[in-house]
């Protein structure tokens, strides 16, 4: 399996990072090369997932009184 590499300088190594780019409402997580901080992606800060599963063991709390 190939090892993902940094565009700009090869490296291996990644990190998460987050920001709030300016003139923006929402906080991001850039994933960068942890040598040359190229960034490789952005993410949102939030988890979705795990947000939804809160909501459904709410829901069923709430269904189950």
């Amino acid at each position: 399996m190939a090892k993902s590499t940094c565009a700009k300088c090869g490296g291996q190594s990644f990190e998460c990072i987050e920001i709030q780019p300016e003139r923006s409402h929402y906080v991001l997580m850039s994933i960068q090369c942890s040598g040359c901080g190229g960034v490789i992606g952005i993410l949102e800060n939030i988890n979705i997932g795990s947000m939804l599963e809160e909501l459904k063991r709410m829901i069923v709390n709430t269904s189950q009184r």
